[in-house]
């Protein structure tokens, strides 16, 4: 059974959020959450990533798991004008039709990986 999600509108001060207002405010505002990707620093509030070229280029800041070190890496991003410059895989605006013919053009084959 498939459970609709429906935000109920705008909220005042102590009104629960729910998790339809949060997907609600997503997609209202998924323009701006867009931009401001492309524009803020994140703050990754683990040790490692995935990601690493997000570290090197000044996109993301890996804080770890300590309380003051997740503030200060916040601080860092917003009140210190922290510029970065994105890495070139991120600004191919054909990057998705690569991955396309990448995967099509492997399937059949044996996987890259051999687990």
């Amino acid at each position: 059974m498939t459970q609709v999600v429906q935000d109920k509108g705008p909220k005042t001060e102590g009104d629960e959020i729910t998790f339809a207002d949060i997907v609600g405010f997503f997609r209202r505002n998924w323009k701006l959450l867009a931009l401001l990707t492309v524009v803020l620093s994140a703050v990754t509030i683990r040790d490692t990533t995935e990601r690493p070229e997000t570290v090197e280029c000044g996109s993301n800041v890996l804080a770890g798991c300590d309380a003051d070190r997740i503030v200060e890496a916040a601080r860092l991003v917003t009140e210190t004008g922290f510029e970065w410059e994105m890495t070139e895989g991120y600004v191919d605006p054909h990057v998705s039709d690569k991955v396309v013919r990448y995967v099509l053009g492997n399937v059949g084959r044996r996987p890259l990986l051999d687990w």
